[in-house]
């Protein structure tokens, strides 16, 4: 009660179920047509939930409540002690100074992200919780109320606005640079990054935020990864910008929807320094600093492989989007194939005729 009634989140969580309350009692009286008296609550609590949802009075970077962070640092570290989740800051950063922490792999859940957020202690000493900000896609922030849960724990809509905004606050931001595009790269242990993104090294340099490379072991460990559907998924990803991993665990139905316990190390590196710019932004400043970004990223890697039990990895660096549509569209192809070998062999078992397609090529490819 005291979250609902001494928070900003809690207030306005109580306002909207007022009004739904409301609108619920109205609408009996409006209308007997049982679909459309039921939709009117829906209708008018988003109405006002949307009001109450004002980004130009109330930016995102602003709706952090202390009253939520205590409970969000206990339980992350309760949690990731199951990995166990650790993270190692071999970078010299400044106490106080803000940062632009980048982070890869994305992973196919992005397990260990949240646990960086507010479960380090080594992370905190130099950058406290109160003072970072994590960067999140616009539909997560979609759903009622679990928008209100993460928002307060300090995760922002990432929009140019809102990162210029918390710069100017005062305030770290942490991303994940490889987006969709890598969260659809990701397979069962192999160590694959997508750098094309770039928009991130142009907001850096416009608020003169230090770039941190920060890269996670065993991320891309946490699940197994499925290619069924993975020509539709796909489309989809092209089309609306959203990935659709299908990832699941090792073990019986119920242990699958869990991830796979391994060690999760996030290795923060060596700070970026960059030039304030005001914008626009030179493309060759941009290009400059991004491949500075992209070594100190392979650094750390490559620094960190050996002691941490990837030793006979080497890391995959993705730089063009067409580079990963091209490995997507290979990986698509061989599960059709694959379901093709499938389906003749079965034929082939009942007497039916086989079905004839040329063999060699394919055996190469498996």
């Amino acid at each position: 009660w005291t979250i609902l009634t001494a928070t900003r989140e809690g207030r306005r969580l109580l306002a909207t179920l007022a009004a739904a309350l409301v609108a619920r009692r109205l609408a009996g009286r409006v209308t007997q047509i049982a679909p459309f008296s039921k939709a009117i609550p829906l209708l008018l609590c988003t109405a006002v939930y949307g009001r109450l949802y004002d980004m130009k009075r109330w930016p995102s970077y602003d709706r952090i409540d202390p009253a939520h962070l205590d409970l969000y640092r206990r339980t992350t570290k309760r949690f990731w002690k199951r990995y166990p989740a650790r993270v190692e800051v071999q970078g010299k950063l400044n106490k106080g100074e803000r940062y632009f922490f980048a982070m890869h792999p994305h992973g196919a859940m992005s397990i260990m992200p949240p646990f960086f957020h507010g479960g380090s202690d080594e992370l905190e000493a130099v950058s406290p919780i109160e003072t970072r900000r994590m960067l999140s896609a616009a539909v997560f922030l979609k759903p009622p109320i679990f928008r209100e849960m993460v928002m307060s724990v300090g995760f922002m809509d990432a929009t140019k606005e809102n990162v210029r905004g918390a710069a100017k606050a005062g305030l770290s931001l942490q991303v994940l640079p490889g987006g969709e595009r890598e969260m659809l790269l990701t397979r069962k242990d192999r160590q694959a990054v997508y750098v094309g993104h770039k928009g991130f090294v142009r907001l850096a340099i416009e608020t003169g935020l230090p770039i941190v490379p920060v890269y996670c072991f065993g991320e891309t460990s946490t699940h197994n990864i499925s290619r069924l559907f993975l020509k539709q998924r796909l489309w989809l990803s092209r089309r609306f910008r959203i990935a659709i991993p299908f990832a699941y665990g090792d073990g019986s139905v119920l242990q699958r929807l869990n991830p796979i316990d391994v060690p999760l190390t996030s290795v923060v590196g060596e700070p970026i320094r960059v030039e304030q710019h005001p914008a626009p932004v030179p493309d060759e400043l941009v290009d400059k600093v991004h491949y500075q970004y992209v070594m100190g990223l392979k650094k750390v890697f490559d620094d960190n492989k050996h002691r941490l039990g990837y030793g006979d990895k080497e890391l995959e660096i993705y730089s063009f989007e067409g580079q990963v549509d091209e490995e997507l569209d290979q990986m698509a192809q061989e599960t059709e194939d694959e379901s093709k070998v499938r389906t003749s062999a079965q034929h082939h078992h009942d007497g039916e005729p086989e079905i004839s397609f040329p063999m060699e090529p394919l055996k190469a490819k498996l």
